[in-house]
């Protein structure tokens, strides 16, 4: 343990990775050397957005600060599609701690009928009236809006192909009797390989019930219809429709047909198409499930073409030369990082899921009782413009995963607190949207921590010497103080019938003892140190138990405690191995009432 009384003065910075060679993607540490691109095989063309838009998301002008707080209003408002989605309404009301969006369960986006039945015409309808009135209805669907800067807005898309369509049918004679079919597997310009030139959006208006259309391949717009029109995840015109400050210019989302770029092997003129995996040639193990995940993902797609994941995968990187934006959209990238990821078909029925399904609940029991015999008894230098943390969720991940790899090797190579006989972790994300990890420790015989003395080597439950070590301070005042909760603060989260559910502020202590059943009674003793934390003044009593090398090397809440009753080790496995958040319903159905489904 001799590494860990070295306590840094400095936090760890990231090892540089080089970029991507093919498409020039930035890497982070251990990522895979194809996470980006698929080792060339993917390349798409991102129009650069409009350099008024642009100024929206990017300016330091009361404006623009004000757009950008209310960015998804904004593109709401402008959406030819409706979006619908079960959600927390209050963890997005932001009353507390930092925006985050999320939603249960699937996301919708909904095509009205043309012409508006009710009182508030939305969506698609509010093209059908001129400027003037358009801007007037418009404003009245939000109080939150500002002229200017709607005006703006519709300024920048009226070069969009979908806004000039549905704007030229008010032109369009005897429209109640027609109705429109968009194509929306667009064959000719696929807006992937080559910048946007003309107008795509390929119509058809008919006057009777064809029955020779291909009514699953195209979508049907009624002019008055009372219900809505469901645009499906695998339309290529799922993106632009429902996020157009995001696709400006009309371009396509992703769509099945999209082509990969063939490479051509040494010595032939055969295309790469099948990925033959070789454990033994591959130099690490990030490679080797580099490897894996692409060959999934071609067996998910058709034969040649780009799946989902790769594309929305691709345009999830950072490129200096990329000036699409898409990054620095702030919570309208939230909105559409989510519903990209859960854009799903229709799921099976008659489903039991194998022990090989990670996460799954025969997974989870398996992965327990494993651990029960096992025990035997860079992120911020990347953030632009007027980004926060939450506003990056592809950074957070991506920085999160590389630290998280640093810690692991810092704990089973380097053997900071001993040799390690297993090691069982869990990563999560919180309801703030932030990642965490589970990790849970079993030392070998002769390493173990079997004593208080032992214990005060490793955890640390006080605020450290200010002058000895600023950093170690300045973290643990950032990272590693409990609330104020209780009388200080009653609608503090911890806080349950009154009372803190952690059982903060901790009793003084003047040194580490056994708990019974739970962890040691951590060494807190009351010696004068106080520091100001959200207006209050707190002392060791508050300090959440931390290990100063960790806290020092890797800036972050990482709380650290020591367990060594049987008890306690079950607890902890169970909480590890719980399972991820879900919710359990039966749908039962006429014609087969005994399905089991355990998605």
């Amino acid at each position: 343990m001799s590494r860990l009384g070295n306590i840094p003065d400095a936090s760890l910075v990231l090892p540089r990775a080089p970029n991507c060679q093919h498409c020039g993607a930035k890497r982070f540490h251990l990522e895979p050397p194809s996470f980006c691109c698929s080792g060339g095989e993917i390349s798409i063309v991102a129009p650069p957005m409009p350099y008024d838009l642009k100024r929206l998301f990017i300016g330091n002008n009361e404006e623009s600060a004000h757009f950008r707080t209310i960015v998804r209003t904004y593109n709401n408002n402008l959406g030819f599609t409706s979006f619908a989605a079960k959600y927390d309404s209050e963890l997005t009301k932001n009353t507390k701690g930092v925006y985050t969006f999320r939603v249960q369960g699937q996301v919708y986006h909904f095509l009205d009928g043309l012409v508006h039945l009710g009182d508030r015409p939305s969506g698609i309808q509010l093209y059908f009236f001129d400027t003037a009135e358009e801007l007037t209805k418009r404003l009245r669907n939000s109080d939150k809006l500002r002229e200017s800067t709607l005006k703006l807005l519709m300024r920048v898309l009226s070069d969009n192909p979908y806004a000039r369509f549905f704007k030229g049918l008010r032109d369009v004679p005897l429209l109640d009797n027609l109705n429109i079919i968009l194509n929306c597997y667009p064959s000719h310009d696929q807006r992937v390989y080559n910048l946007p030139s003309a107008s795509q959006v390929a119509a058809i208006w008919t006057e009777s019930e064809d029955q020779s259309s291909d009514r699953h391949a195209h979508i049907q717009v009624y002019s008055r219809s009372a219900g809505s029109h469901r645009i499906q995840h695998y339309y290529g015109c799922y993106d632009p429709l429902q996020y157009p400050l995001l696709f400006p210019r009309g371009e396509c989302g992703w769509h099945h047909g999209i082509k990969r770029l063939c490479k051509r092997k040494r010595g032939g003129d055969a295309c790469e198409d099948d990925i033959n995996i070789d454990p033994t040639s591959v130099n690490s193990s990030s490679e080797l499930i580099d490897l894996e995940q692409r060959a999934a993902d071609r067996g998910k797609t058709e034969e040649g073409t780009v799946s989902a994941r790769e594309y929305y995968c691709y345009r999830f990187q950072i490129r200096d030369d990329d000036e699409s934006m898409l990054l620095h959209t702030l919570r309208l990238l939230q909105q559409f990082s989510v519903d990209a990821y859960i854009a799903a078909s229709k799921v099976g029925r008659k489903v039991i899921l194998p022990v090989s399904f990670i996460g799954g609940p025969r997974d989870m029991r398996r992965r327990y009782l494993d651990a029960m015999a096992l025990h035997g008894k860079k992120f911020k230098k990347n953030w632009k413009y007027h980004e926060k943390p939450q506003d990056r969720p592809d950074l957070l991940a991506r920085v999160f995963k590389a630290k998280f790899e640093m810690l692991k090797a810092e704990i089973l190579n380097k053997q900071i607190f001993g040799e390690v006989s297993a090691c069982v972790y869990v990563i999560e994300f919180q309801k703030r949207g932030f990642p965490h990890a589970h990790l849970l420790l079993i030392l070998k015989p002769g390493h173990k921590l079997l004593n208080p003395e032992s214990y005060d080597k490793v955890v640390c439950a006080e605020l450290p010497d200010k002058d000895r070590y600023p950093h170690l301070y300045s973290l643990v005042v950032k990272h590693m103080i409990h609330g104020p909760c209780g009388a200080m603060d009653t609608s503090c989260p911890c806080m349950r019938d009154g009372t803190c559910k952690n059982h903060y502020p901790k009793s003084f202590c003047s040194q580490t003892t056994h708990g019974e059943d739970t962890y040691p009674c951590y060494r807190r003793r009351d010696d004068g140190k106080r520091v100001k934390v959200r207006r209050f003044t707190l002392h060791n009593r508050w300090v959440v138990p931390y290990n100063p090398y960790l806290l020092a090397l890797f800036d972050c809440h990482i709380n650290v405690e020591i367990c060594s009753t049987l008890k306690l080790v079950k607890y902890l496995y169970k909480y590890v191995f719980k399972g991820h958040d879900q919710v359990s319903f039966k749908i039962i159905s006429c014609a087969s009432a005994d399905a089991i489904d355990e998605i």
